[in-house]
C-alpha cells in the first residue's frame, strides 16, 4: 500500500508503478511475474464505463466510495444516473484483489486519497485503515508493506 499524500508525487510514483508492472516494460520479468497493479477497470468498461482518469487513479474512486463519496467516475453515468452502489464499487476492488491474489501475485495498491488514513479536522475517516485492510485478500499484516511519501 502506497499512501502518498497531495503534492508529494504521488501521481508520477503511482504512473511508474503502473508501468513497471507491466509486462511489456519490464523486459527482465522479474517484477511483472510476482507484482500486479490490480487495477478493475476492465471490469469496468465490462459494465459500460468509459473512464476518462487515467488507469494509475482508479484506486482514488475505492477510497471515496468507502469514505462515503458517490462521485467516483465509475458510479455514475454521463446523464447521472446511477451505475454502481458505492457497495457494488467496493465489491468491484475486493473481487479484484482477491483473485490476482489467489493467482500468486503481489498487490501494488497506491493512491493520494490514503492520506486520509492519517487526516485529522473534521474528514470523515473514521475505520478507514481498517475498511482498506478488509478489502484485501489477506487480513496477515505480516504480508503487508504500507508506504508513505510525505514532505
Amino acid at each position: 500500500l502506497l499512501a502518498g499524500p497531495h503534492k508529494t508525487a504521488s501521481s508520477s510514483i503511482q504512473a511508474n508503478l503502473m508501468a513497471w508492472l507491466d509486462d511489456d516494460q519490464d523486459p527482465s520479468g522479474l517484477l511483472a511475474k510476482r507484482w500486479v497493479w490490480p487495477s478493475p477497470m476492465h471490469r469496468f468498461r465490462d459494465d459500460g464505463c468509459k473512464p476518462k482518469t487515467k488507469e494509475y487513479f482508479v484506486f482514488y474512486w475505492w477510497i471515496h466510495a468507502m469514505l462515503g463519496r458517490t462521485d467516483a467516475e465509475c458510479m455514475r453515468s454521463p446523464d447521472g444516473s446511477q451505475v454502481h452502489s458505492r457497495d457494488q464499487m467496493i465489491e468491484i476492488y475486493r473481487q479484484e484483489f482477491q483473485d490476482r491474489w489467489e493467482h500468486g501475485s503481489s498487490l501494488a495498491i497506491a493512491s493520494e486519497g490514503m492520506d486520509f488514513v492519517g487526516s485529522i479536522g473534521g474528514r470523515k475517516n473514521a475505520g478507514l485503515l481498517d475498511q482498506i485492510i478488509d478489502q484485501l485478500p489477506t487480513k496477515d499484516l505480516s504480508d503487508m508493506t504500507a508506504v508513505v511519501v510525505y514532505r
